[in-house]
């Protein structure tokens, strides 16, 4: 019962001070699917992917400019990424 309390009601740990090596983009997108507010959150799944997306997007970008050229296959990490958070959003959603 104090789980739920908590999850509930307790505003969690900033992800920023746990894991400051996470971007800030990434923290956004998670600490949005996190809110209290339903109205806060994401309202579908389409929204949170379009987010991971875009930050997908923004890495790759970064890693070209690095690298001078893109990989050719697909990031798994980044597919991790989504589907990790896609099922935590759709568990507090459907909450």
């Amino acid at each position: 019962m104090e789980t739920i309390h908590a999850v509930v009601n307790d505003q969690p740990e900033s992800l920023a001070e746990l894991r400051p090596d996470l971007s800030s983009g990434f923290v956004a997108v998670v600490e949005k699917a996190l809110r209290k507010d339903p109205d806060e959150r994401y309202q579908n799944m389409g929204e949170l992917a379009a987010d991971f997306r875009h930050l997908d997007r923004k890495a790759a970008s970064i890693l070209l400019k690095r690298k001078g050229k893109r990989r050719s296959k697909r990031r798994p990490l980044g597919t991790l990424v989504v589907i990790a958070a896609a099922a935590a959003a759709a568990w507090l959603l459907w909450r």
